[in-house]
């Protein structure tokens, strides 16, 4: 926990208000990445800051800041049908807001349509949406309908940690077959690519996609119907 800032509330209570992560492996990953706390504070008769209730560490849940009326977030359905005028604010990008010139949802309504733009390792220009994760184990799907003709094109679904430590679930071409699936990942900045599990998906009108988290580790998968799933590759961290 660190990066902390204060606030007084309008009934006097004191709180921080700071970063934090929850690391729950003993490599420390932190898979949500950073999160926002709350920790009431006090003053102390020798004129200090102190946590309510001592300590130096962060608690997991404190009552919320009394005489303040709630402000819920709306409700956001976990299944998105990209059938809007722009996506949700749960959709995040990297560094630049998300533009309809390269994420449209209204040029094939129904469908999220997205121009490839620089590679996962550039710092610029990456055509990806992506959403956090809200706990250590889910399931993640979607949907996807590409006509890779080169090498250089492809498409997928990314579980991403961060520009050097990610893993790519992909569609792209290789000469002589056509359309194939497979996995490439970036480990501390390293590009690699797993030969186990590549399947041949050249036909195939759609190409369905799953991540399965179960804490530490995610299996993917790949269906041409949405119900009969093969693994690809083996348990990753």
């Amino acid at each position: 926990a660190g990066h902390g800032e204060l606030v007084q509330t309008q009934t006097g209570e004191w709180y921080l208000a700071h970063l934090a992560s929850r690391p729950f492996t003993p490599e420390r990953r932190c898979i949500h990445g950073r999160e926002t706390c709350l920790q009431r504070v006090e003053w102390s008769t020798d004129g200090w800051l102190r946590l309510v209730g001592g300590g130096h560490h962060p608690r997991e849940a404190w009552p919320a800041p009394a005489g303040l009326l709630a402000a819920p977030f709306s409700s956001r359905s976990e299944r998105d049908e990209f059938g809007g005028e722009t996506l949700g604010p749960e959709w995040h990008s990297l560094r630049v807001p998300i533009d309809p010139a390269w994420a449209s949802t209204t040029e094939r309504p129904g469908w999220l349509r997205l121009r490839g733009r620089d590679s996962l390792h550039s710092l610029h220009e990456q055509s990806l949406v992506a959403r956090r994760l809200r706990g250590a184990r889910m399931r993640g799907e979607t949907r996807l309908e590409f006509r890779p003709t080169h090498f250089t094109q492809s498409a997928g679904l990314v579980c991403w940690y961060d520009t050097r430590h990610h893993y790519y679930l992909r569609v792209t071409h290789e000469d002589g077959i056509g359309s194939i699936l497979g996995i490439v990942f970036t480990d501390q900045g390293r590009y690699d690519e797993l030969e186990r599990g590549r399947l041949v998906v050249e036909g195939w009108p759609v190409v369905h996609l799953c991540a399965d988290i179960d804490g530490a580790h995610v299996r993917f998968g790949a269906s041409c119907d949405g119900t009969r799933w093969t693994e690809v590759g083996p348990a990753l961290d």
